[in-house]
């Protein structure tokens, strides 16, 4: 479905937006479901596109490890 889309940036730049929005509230389903729709965006956009999503959930997992660990 994604590749049919004729706006892909503009897709792409919500995603991040509302991803950061649910991973900072906690109110995602999974974060292996998370994982999974960043891993086919980078199959069909690239790599370039997704490393700042990427960030973003592993800056997430550190903090709540450093937290724990506190």
């Amino acid at each position: 479905m994604f590749s049919h889309l004729t706006d892909k940036d503009i897709f792409i730049e919500s995603f991040k937006n509302f991803m950061a929005k649910r991973l900072l509230s906690e109110k995602s389903e999974s974060m292996d479901y998370e994982k999974c729709i960043v891993t086919k965006l980078k199959v069909n956009c690239g790599r370039t596109v997704t490393d700042s999503i990427e960030g973003m959930m592993n800056d997430l997992e550190l903090a709540k490890d450093q937290a724990k660990a506190y």
